[in-house]
């Protein structure tokens, strides 16, 4: 189950979407004002994060939260930072 309180949710949305493509309901004033609490983000599964360094993303960490954050690098190869 999802945490509701900064991170994003799957859900239904009315209007047809591409094959593979998922919609998500932003939960959380983190990214304020560039996301509200309640907006619908639409998002393509599967890119390399390593082509995504300074773009805002949703991604789902280790223990399986959902944030709509910018990704930079970590501090090690092969791990991110998440920026709100």
């Amino acid at each position: 189950s999802q945490v509701h309180t900064d991170g994003a949710t799957e859900v239904d949305v009315i209007i047809p979407l591409p094959p593979g493509v998922l919609a998500f309901e932003v939960w959380g004033d983190s990214m304020l004002p560039r996301y509200d609490p309640g907006d619908i983000i639409v998002v393509q599964p599967g890119a390399n994060p390593r082509e995504l360094i300074g773009d805002t993303c949703l991604v789902r960490t280790a223990d399986g939260r959902r944030y709509v954050k910018r990704l930079l690098r970590g501090g090690q190869e092969g791990t991110y930072t998440l920026e709100s």
